[in-house]
C-alpha cells in the first residue's frame, strides 16, 4: 500500500505520457484519488466501482474492527465479507502482512477488471493495475531525497493484466524498512501490494537490498522486483530496466 502527499501525486502524474487515442481521468472518494487511462471515458462506471469497493471495505471493518488495524494475516468472516475484502485477506496470508497492506492494489484491480475494456491502467496512490497489449513503461518514484529520484524506469509485459505496486519509507503508508522504493510485480495487484509492503519492511539498510530482492523473487507469486535504498538499486524477474 503506497499513499503519497497530494503534491507528490500531482507531480508524478504530470509525467504520464499517453497517445491522443487514450482517455485520462481521475476519480475520487474520501481518501482515494485514482488516475485511470483507457480508450473510453468510463469515469461514471469507474466512480461507481470505487464507491462500492470503498464502502464494502468500510462496512466490513465496522463488523470486524481487527481487519482494519491488524498487521498480521486475518481470516475474514463470511458473511458479510465481500469479494474485495476476501481478496485482501487472501493477499495478507500469502505475504504475512495485515490485510490493509493490500487495499490500494485490491481497489485498483477491482476497478480495472470490472471496467470491461482491453486497455486499462488504474493507478491508486502509486499502486497500479494494468492490462495493455503493448509493453508498458513505468517510472518508479523513489522520493525527492533519493539519488535516483524519479529516474528509475522499467518496461513490463502487461498483456494478461498485472499488478505493479510500491512500498517506501516516505508517504503516508506504514513501512518498517528503509527502502526508498520497493516495487513488486505480480499477476494480481492485491498480491503485489501486500508483497511490496512485506519485502520493503525487511530492508533495514541499503546493503539488504540485493538479499531482499533475491528473496522476493523466490516467492512463486512474484514476477519482478525493483529495490532501491540510498545509492543501491537492484532488479530482477519479468521486467527490463530502461533508465536509472
Amino acid at each position: 500500500m503506497a499513499y503519497h502527499k497530494i503534491s507528490e501525486v500531482q507531480k508524478y502524474r504530470t509525467a504520464v505520457a499517453v497517445s491522443s487515442q487514450i482517455r485520462q481521468f481521475n476519480i475520487r472518494y474520501k481518501m482515494a484519488d485514482i488516475l485511470i487511462l483507457c480508450k473510453y471515458d468510463l469515469s461514471d462506471e469507474a466512480q461507481a466501482l470505487l464507491v462500492s469497493a470503498y464502502e464494502s471495505i468500510e462496512d466490513y471493518i465496522r463488523f470486524d474492527r481487527i481487519f482494519g488495524s491488524t498487521l498480521r494475516p486475518h481470516r475474514t468472516l463470511k458473511p458479510p465479507a465481500s469479494d474485495i475484502v476476501a481478496k485482501m485477506a487472501e493477499a495478507s496470508e500469502k505475504f504475512d502482512v495485515g490485510p490493509m497492506a493490500a487495499v490500494a492494489g485490491a481497489i485498483a484491480q477491482h476497478i480495472g477488471k470490472n471496467l470491461g475494456t482491453d486497455f486499462v491502467i488504474v493507478e491508486n496512490g502509486g499502486d497500479i493495475y494494468a492490462r495493455v497489449e503493448e509493453e508498458l513503461k513505468v517510472r518508479i518514484y523513489c522520493g525527492k531525497e533519493s539519488p535516483f529520484k524519479d529516474s528509475v524506469t522499467i518496461a513490463v509485459d502487461a498483456s494478461g493484466g498485472i499488478g505493479i505496486c510500491t512500498s517506501a519509507k516516505q508517504g503516508r503508508s506504514l513501512s518498517f524498512g528503509c527502502a526508498d522504493a520497493f516495487c513488486v510485480i505480480c499477476d494480481d495487484s492485491a498480491y503485489a501490494d501486500a508483497a511490496a509492503t512485506a519485502f520493503a519492511n525487511q530492508v533495514k539498510s541499503p546493503a539488504d537490498v540485493p538479499l531482499i530482492v533475491k528473496k522476493a523473487l523466490k516467492h512463486p507469486l512474484v514476477k519482478g522486483v525493483v529495490g532501491v535504498a540510498s545509492d543501491v538499486l537492484c532488479t530482477g524477474g519479468r521486467l527490463r530496466l530502461l533508465t536509472c
